[in-house]
C-alpha cells in the first residue's frame, strides 16, 4: 500500500497483492479497504459456494465481475454479468448470485462501511481453522445472529438464486 499526503488530504494505492486475507466459507476474501464510508474486497467464489439469498439493511452493495460470469438475482430481476460488468444491489432488496462455470473473481463494495467486520467475527466464532468450507444447516445458529449484528438477514426458505 502506498499513501501520499498533500495539502491535508491522503491518496492511497492498494497494490493488487495487498489486503487482509480471510474467508467466507469456501470463498477466498481479500479485504482491500475498510472505513466508515465504504468497504472494498475481492472474492474468489467457487460455483456452489455462493452466499445464500440475503438482505442488507444498512448497506448498498456493488458487485463487479473481474473474471468469470455470474447470474445475479436482485429482487425479482435476474441479471447475467461478465467481466467488467457492475451489478448494483440496493439495501433492503433480497439479492444473491450464482457463479457460471468453475469460479468467478469479484470486486465487491458496500457503503456505508462496516460490513467486512462480519468476516472477522464469523472466523472468530468458528474458532480453530475459521469458518467451515460449506454452510450447513447446523451452522445457521452461529451464522444468522452474526449476520444480524451486521444488519444482514438470510431470506427464509431460499438459499440460492
Amino acid at each position: 500500500m502506498t499513501t501520499c499526503t498533500a495539502d491535508g488530504a491522503s491518496a492511497t494505492v492498494v497494490a493488487a497483492e495487498d489486503g487482509e486475507r480471510t474467508r467466507f466459507f469456501a470463498d477466498a476474501i481479500t479485504v482491500k479497504h475498510r472505513s466508515e464510508a465504504l468497504d472494498v474486497w475481492q472474492a474468489v467464489t467457487l460455483a456452489g459456494c455462493e452466499p445464500p439469498l440475503h438482505v442488507h439493511e444498512r448497506q448498498d452493495e456493488w458487485l463487479q465481475v473481474l473474471e468469470g460470469r455470474v447470474l445475479a438475482t436482485v429482487g425479482e430481476a435476474r441479471l447475467e454479468a461478465g467481466p467488467g460488468d457492475l451489478v448494483f444491489m440496493p439495501r433492503g432488496v433480497p439479492h444473491a448470485y450464482a457463479v457460471r462455470g468453475e469460479h468467478a473473481i469479484l470486486h465487491m463494495v458496500t457503503s456505508p462501511g462496516g460490513f467486512v467486520e462480519v468476516f472477522d467475527e464469523l472466523n472468530r466464532l468458528f474458532g480453530g481453522g475459521g469458518m467451515p468450507l460449506v454452510l450447513a444447516p447446523g451452522h445457521r445458529g452461529t451464522v444468522e445472529p452474526a449476520l444480524a449484528r451486521h444488519g444482514v438477514r438470510l431470506v427464509a426458505g431460499r438459499t440460492t438464486v
